[in-house]
């Protein structure tokens, strides 16, 4: 009778070894899939990220581009206004010198 119960007691701790196992196997799939889940949610939340500081940069470089272009523009603007008033500002005054040579330029081909 002896050695029935330890042969019952050796199967009884045999289960309980594979249930243990069973519960501890569980126990990794489930923290497995959390991994995997947070791993995932990492990857998307990284690419949505990166999509965004792709768009932030964008929109950056075409703001500073259109700044750039309003800036030369004015600039060539009041460069252009500034000649504008210089050419009605200068006077051009004839002496009779100066109208000989300009007639001998024009008619030297003439001879």
């Amino acid at each position: 009778m002896n050695q029935s119960s330890d042969q019952e007691q050796y199967i009884k701790s045999l289960v309980q070894i594979k249930e243990i196992e069973e519960k501890v196997q569980k126990e990794i799939d489930e923290r497995k899939s959390q991994v995997h889940s947070e791993i995932k949610l990492l990857e998307e939340g990284l690419t949505d990220s990166i999509k965004t500081a792709e768009n932030d940069g964008r929109q950056l470089v075409e703001s500073n581009i259109q700044r750039a272009h309003e800036k030369a523009e004015l600039e060539a603007q009041k460069i252009i206004g500034d000649a504008e008033n210089k050419s009605k500002n200068i006077s051009f005054k004839f002496d009779p010198s100066m109208v000989k040579e300009i007639f001998e330029i024009i008619f030297s081909d003439t001879k």
